[in-house]
Formats: C-alpha cells, sequence, structure tokens
C-alpha cells in the first residue's frame, strides 16, 4: 500500500477520537474504525500494535508518542483531527479559488501557442509579398513564432522537463529552498503563518496535558519545516542554559513581538496552554484571512497579465497595417 493520504489520515484520526471519547476501548476503536478500510490497510490496523505500522508521519507518531505517555489519546486524536480538518479546508479553498485563474492562464496558453504557430505566420506571408519594412516588435514576434513552428515539441519538452527538474531538486535541497521561499514577501509570509500555526497548535495539544515546555518544544522539532526545526533546537538549548522563554525565541525567522508577547505572559503566570490557544486563534484567523485575500488578488491579476500577453502579440503582428493606413 502507498503512503497513507492527509485526507485519509483526517478520516481516520476523527473516527478514533469520536470513539475514544464515547469511551471505547482503544483495541475496540481500532477494529470498528478498520471497518472503513479493505485489505492490507483493515489488516494493519487489526494486527496494529504500534501506530508506525499505519503512518510514517513524524508529527503524528509524535502526538501518539504524548497520548501514551500521558494517558490522554483521546485530546490527541482531537488535535490531530482538527489540524488534518483544517489542513483539508485551506487546500479546498485554494482549489475552488484557484480554478478560475488556472484556467484562464491555461487558456491564454494554448492561444499564444495557436496564434505563434498559426496566425502570425499568415501575417508574415502578406508583409513579405507587399515588401514593407516592419517594426522592430513586429519583427520580434515574428523570429518568436518561427522558432515556435520549428521547436514547439522541444519546447513543451523543455516545460515539462524544467517541471520534474524543480521537484527533483527541491527535494535534495529542501532546507536551501525553504530559505529561499521564506524570503518571498507574500508567499514566504503565509507559509511562514502556516508553520507557526502548526506548531502552536501543537504546542497548546503539548502543554494542556502538562508535558514539560522544553519537552514540548523537542516534540515539535519534528515538524515539515527544517528551519523551523533547527530553530527550535537552538531554542531549546538556551532555555536549558538557563535563559528566559521570551528572550530564547527572540531574533528568530518565524516568532514575531506579537508572538513573543503572548509566550511573556504565558510564561510569568505559568499557564502556557492559554497562551498558545491565544495564539492558536489569533493565526488559524490570520492565515484564513491571508489565504483567501491572496487568491482573490491573484485572479485579476493573471486576468491583466494574459491581456497584455495576448494584446501584445496581435498588436505587434497588426501594427504594420495600422502604420500602412496612416500613409493612405
Amino acid at each position: 500500500m502507498g503512503k497513507i493520504t492527509e485526507k485519509e489520515l483526517l478520516t481516520f484520526t476523527k473516527s478514533v477520537y469520536y470513539l475514544l471519547n464515547g469511551k471505547i476501548s482503544l483495541i475496540d476503536t481500532l477494529t470498528i474504525v478498520s471497518q472503513n478500510y479493505k485489505s492490507e490497510m483493515k489488516n494493519k490496523i487489526l494486527k496494529t500494535k504500534a501506530f508506525y505500522k499505519i503512518v510514517k508521519e513524524r508529527e503524528f507518531l509524535e502526538m501518539i508518542k504524548i497520548g501514551e505517555q500521558t494517558g490522554n489519546l483521546e485530546l490527541v486524536f482531537k488535535n490531530l483531527y482538527q489540524k488534518y480538518e483544517f489542513n483539508q479546508k485551506i487546500k479546498k479553498d485554494i482549489i475552488g479559488l484557484s480554478i478560475y485563474p488556472v484556467t484562464v492562464i491555461v487558456t491564454a496558453v494554448i492561444i499564444v501557442a495557436i496564434l505563434l504557430k498559426f496566425v502570425v505566420p499568415k501575417f508574415v506571408s502578406i508583409y513579405s509579398d507587399i515588401g514593407q519594412d516592419l517594426p522592430k516588435i513586429t519583427k520580434t514576434v515574428i523570429n518568436m513564432s518561427k522558432i515556435f513552428d520549428k521547436y514547439w515539441i522541444a519546447f513543451f519538452g523543455v516545460m515539462v522537463f524544467i517541471y520534474f527538474l524543480f521537484f527533483y531538486f527541491k527535494k535534495k535541497n529542501e532546507e536551501d529552498f525553504e530559505k529561499f521561499f521564506l524570503k518571498l514577501r507574500i508567499i514566504g509570509k503565509m507559509y511562514k503563518d502556516i508553520c507557526v500555526l502548526n506548531f502552536t497548535r501543537n504546542m497548546y495539544s503539548l502543554t494542556n496535558t502538562n508535558i514539560s515546555f522544553v519537552k514540548s518544544l523537542e516534540m515539535c522539532s519534528n515538524s515539515k519545516s527544517n528551519v523551523l526545526n533547527k530553530e527550535l533546537k537552538k531554542i531549546i538549548s538556551k532555555i536549558e542554559k538557563g535563559e528566559s522563554i521570551q528572550k530564547s525565541f527572540k531574533n528568530t525567522t518565524f516568532f514575531d513581538a506579537e508572538y513573543r508577547s503572548f509566550l511573556t505572559i504565558g510564561e510569568r503566570t505559568g499557564k502556557m496552554e492559554i497562551s498558545f490557544f491565544n495564539l492558536n486563534e489569533i493565526y488559524y484567523e490570520r492565515v484564513n484571512e491571508k489565504i483567501k485575500w491572496f487568491l482573490k488578488m491573484f485572479e485579476p491579476f493573471s486576468i491583466i497579465f494574459i491581456g497584455i500577453l495576448i494584446g501584445g502579440i496581435i498588436f505587434s503582428v497588426m501594427l504594420p497595417i495600422f502604420k500602412m493606413g496612416e500613409m493612405l
């Protein structure tokens, strides 16, 4: 069986939580949940003595370890399913809001390809018969059309190659790619907020089950973000050396002054779980609003870009005709 998807994890964790919440034993819970699956996955759930045989995700396994240590698997599964539910909601919103601009962009690529392969060559034959001196922009588009007509198969082949090369490079250099991604002004800030939200939700779950603060940080340092994991290890080292939580979180990529002020309050009152609960609420709303804003802004900008691209090609091939009209 292949890797379990996040959507499947949502269904699994939600089912387990509701059954545990109904005071069903873990063994009976797994037996009941297994009925929702077929063949290999069903057998794995029925025979499992450790969750790593079902799921390989580091964060998931760390949270299960917490539940086993504290005897509070019910709360752990509640937090897990809420996390996956939020991630699925974000993905659904992104897909829903991006369908239109993506469709427009794909249509534009097809139109540009048709213009370069079929329409522009027609004008080339017309202008060659007339023998008129063409503007520089028209010559550029005509040259592009000739190159595209001759090498269009190679062109699309190169695009596919670049696509797979990009993901290969990303996989081999995940940390460098993430650092570059974080430097991007809008998308990088959004990505950072999502990482902070996931970290905050996990920390709330941990501190709420009376796990020590340092131990909680250690368990959260196995996230999908390599940059965040490194920063958390540095924070742990500082706290173990006697620095305050507020100072330990200073000068980091992910945690700003607002975030540190909430941690300061939690440190003074001894109620870190309340601070993380409040931060979770703040970042949940913030991430939701940013994603919706970004996708709504992306739609008009994509239309403007496409309009300029297609309009530019049409204008350049029609320009000599306009000039001929002015001479008459």
